[in-house]
């Protein structure tokens, strides 16, 4: 399976890869100038929930001591990016957003970004576009661990990874 999707590639559906990494894709086939980059899918997120076992861990939570105010949505946001953060990717998981980003730096021969972006941030009931996390690399390589997956909850993926075309300090 592919957990990896290109956003030059055009037409990649919201459900895939969220509404910034569809709109991007759509915005490249009409050839608009975007930035190359890519998205690590819903599947790709799933792989690493199932793999990791912090999937059942968030629905036992969720489960057992749903958050009824303030203070207990900050405390099990707090364990689901606790528990993510310590999880490891699967092997083919992190293979294939390696061999991803090491295919967009030869594209395009400078370092690049991360965004992260919800499946439905900017959807109907959803008013937090563009308020979730981001991080950056300037040299070659990542850290897949901290730079993709340990900025993220379960609510802020997939990713899209987009390669930065202007200078910066």
């Amino acid at each position: 399976m592919a957990y990896v999707e290109w956003l030059h590639k055009g037409g990649l559906e919201r459900e895939a890869v969220g509404g910034k990494g569809a709109s991007l894709s759509h915005l490249l086939a009409a050839g608009f100038a975007v930035p190359l980059g890519f998205a690590v899918t819903a599947a790709g997120y799933q792989r690493f929930e199932e793999a990791s076992g912090v999937g059942e861990r968030i629905r036992r939570l969720l489960t057992d001591s749903p958050p009824s105010d303030a203070a207990g949505f900050r405390s099990v946001a707090g364990s689901i990016q606790a528990w993510v953060e310590k999880a490891s990717l699967p092997a083919d998981l992190r293979s294939e957003i390696a061999d991803a980003y090491d295919s967009l730096v030869a594209m395009t021969g400078v370092a690049c970004a991360v965004r992260s972006s919800a499946l439905s941030e900017d959807g109907v009931g959803a008013s937090f576009a563009g308020r979730k996390s981001m991080t950056a690399t300037s040299g070659p390589g990542m850290d897949l661990k901290s730079e993709i997956l340990g900025l993220a909850t379960i609510a802020e993926l997939p990713l899209v990874v987009l390669n930065v075309q202007r200078g910066g300090p």
